[in-house]
Protein backbone atom coordinates (compact mmCIF):
# COMPACT_ATOMS: atom_id res chain seq x y z
CA UNK A 1 0.00 0.00 0.00
CA UNK A 2 0.80 3.63 0.03
CA UNK A 3 1.72 3.28 3.25
CA UNK A 4 4.36 0.52 3.23
CA UNK A 5 7.83 0.67 4.09
CA UNK A 6 10.34 0.77 0.74
CA UNK A 7 13.46 -0.39 2.77
CA UNK A 8 14.20 -4.09 2.00
CA UNK A 9 14.75 -6.03 5.17
CA UNK A 10 17.77 -7.47 3.77
CA UNK A 11 18.90 -3.93 5.70
CA UNK A 12 18.15 -5.03 8.95
CA UNK A 13 14.29 -4.58 10.12
CA UNK A 14 16.07 -1.96 12.45
CA UNK A 15 18.00 -0.03 9.36
CA UNK A 16 15.08 -0.30 7.56
CA UNK A 17 12.51 0.99 10.09
CA UNK A 18 14.99 4.17 11.42
CA UNK A 19 15.44 5.03 7.00
CA UNK A 20 11.84 4.94 7.19
CA UNK A 21 11.43 7.35 9.58
CA UNK A 22 13.68 9.39 8.31
CA UNK A 23 12.42 9.75 5.10
CA UNK A 24 9.00 10.40 6.38
CA UNK A 25 10.46 13.35 8.33
CA UNK A 26 12.26 14.60 5.41
CA UNK A 27 9.11 14.07 2.76
CA UNK A 28 10.78 11.74 0.92
CA UNK A 29 8.17 9.06 1.02
CA UNK A 30 4.85 8.91 -1.11
CA UNK A 31 2.98 9.88 2.04
CA UNK A 32 3.82 12.54 3.89
CA UNK A 33 3.60 13.59 7.83
CA UNK A 34 0.45 15.30 7.67
CA UNK A 35 -0.98 12.17 5.20
CA UNK A 36 -0.39 10.34 8.37
CA UNK A 37 -2.16 12.70 10.98
CA UNK A 38 -5.37 13.50 8.72
CA UNK A 39 -5.84 9.40 8.01
CA UNK A 40 -3.94 7.55 10.65
CA UNK A 41 -4.76 9.47 14.10
CA UNK A 42 -6.41 7.60 16.30
CA UNK A 43 -6.46 4.28 14.32
CA UNK A 44 -4.96 0.64 15.20
CA UNK A 45 -2.67 -0.74 12.36
CA UNK A 46 -1.98 -4.38 11.35
CA UNK A 47 1.57 -5.46 9.80
CA UNK A 48 2.89 -8.66 9.84
CA UNK A 49 6.08 -7.95 11.71
CA UNK A 50 6.84 -9.30 15.11
CA UNK A 51 5.24 -7.25 17.73
CA UNK A 52 8.71 -7.15 19.91
CA UNK A 53 10.70 -6.01 16.66
CA UNK A 54 11.11 -2.58 15.00
CA UNK A 55 8.19 -1.48 12.45
CA UNK A 56 7.78 0.85 10.61
CA UNK A 57 3.38 1.15 11.80
CA UNK A 58 4.88 2.01 15.09
CA UNK A 59 6.93 5.15 13.14
CA UNK A 60 3.54 5.87 11.38
CA UNK A 61 1.23 5.42 14.89
CA UNK A 62 3.75 8.12 16.69
CA UNK A 63 3.74 10.28 14.16
CA UNK A 64 -0.12 10.16 13.93
CA UNK A 65 -0.25 10.69 17.35
CA UNK A 66 1.76 13.38 18.79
Amino acid sequence: TKWGNPHPLELGREEAVLRYHEDLLAGRLAVTVEDAKRDLRGRDLACYCPLDEPCHADVLLAVANE
